[in-house]
């Protein structure tokens, strides 16, 4: 372990034996082979952020990894949000440090000088003792194919990098094998990004994403949705009625991102799909917000449908 990390997780854990209030959901038969260390001040949307991309792109490392998400401020208005990471996610233990005024890794950096520009650089990485460096060659004069396959590859940045290069070359001589593998692929982060880069490529079609709004995958559903923005304009366009039946999802985030593409439909199915989904979703706000951000001037006539409507619950 780097020695900017060390100081930091000893007090967590001087903490944690202290205070038997602080609350983990860290099995201590689970096998935990990393460390994840997270100082924030006031900063929930940093952390959710943080934590999240951690889960959607390493999540073959995050299987076997725990997050200690140290809050400086525990005082502070999002310390309840903090201490929700709990009981919301796998692996986190939530450490209040009322004793430093800033983030303990920002403390460490001025403590030891280290912003000053002594030869050190204002760049750190901080990895195990045992982390062996990624010697694959570089994906900068990989073949189209290649870069297919890397779509498939264990790392983020290299799937990450597949997908960018590919939609920069304009690389419509693979799109065979990108649709195979957003139909087929065994993980759902390669059939995300076979997806969006037959979107970028502008080689999508409507079939490939009816089939992706089907999707095990509840992340792969709600990118589906956005994609199929494309048609669901087109008077009668069977993409629609694919769109629509995702109101019957099991997800929330699905109905969330259904509410925000509501809009893309024309004049009248807009409206009357809106009521039907604020009818069932509207005690959830991010989807009241996002369906009437999608009404464009026609806000009255959902309203009043709205109002004359029953309740779900009454005969």
């Amino acid at each position: 372990m780097e020695p900017l990390l060390r100081p930091v997780l000893n007090l967590a854990d001087r903490l944690m034996e202290k205070s038997p209030e602080i609350a983990t959901v860290v099995d201590p038969d689970e096998k935990v082979d990393i460390t994840i260390g997270i100082a924030t001040f006031d900063d929930f949307d940093g952390a959710w952020f943080t934590i999240n991309s951690l889960h959607l792109h390493h999540q073959d490392v995050m299987d076997r990894a725990e997050v200690v998400l140290l809050d400086n401020h525990p005082r502070g208005p999002e310390s309840a949000e903090l201490k929700r990471f709990e009981t919301q996610l796998p692996r986190v233990r939530y450490v209040p440090v009322s004793a430093y005024s800033s983030t303990a890794i920002r403390d460490q950096i001025f403590a030891r000088k280290l912003e000053q520009p002594t030869g050190f650089g204002r760049i750190y990485r901080i990895m195990h003792d045992t982390t062996k460096l990624d010697t694959t060659r570089t994906l900068a004069h990989a073949s189209p194919a290649e870069l297919v396959e890397t779509l498939s590859h264990p790392n983020g940045w290299r799937r990450d990098t597949a997908q960018r290069l590919l939609v920069e070359r304009g690389a419509k001589a693979v799109v065979t094998a990108l649709v195979k593998l957003a139909e087929h692929a065994k993980d759902p982060r390669t059939r995300l990004h076979a997806l969006w880069t037959l979107d970028g490529v502008d080689a999508i079609q409507p079939a490939t994403v009816i089939k992706a709004l089907e999707d095990e995958s509840r992340d792969v559903r709600i990118s589906a949705i956005r994609i199929a923005e494309r048609w669901m304009g087109d008077a009668n366009h069977p993409i629609q009625a694919a769109v629509l039946k995702r109101m019957d999802d099991s997800d929330r985030a699905v109905h969330q991102q259904l509410a925000a593409s509501l809009g893309a439909l024309p004049s009248g199915p807009r409206e009357t799909a809106a009521v039907a989904l604020l009818e069932r979703y509207a005690d959830d706000p991010v989807v009241m917000d996002a369906a009437l951000s999608g009404l464009r001037g026609s806000e009255a006539i959902v309203l009043d449908r709205l109002l004359a409507s029953k309740p779900p619950n009454e005969p």
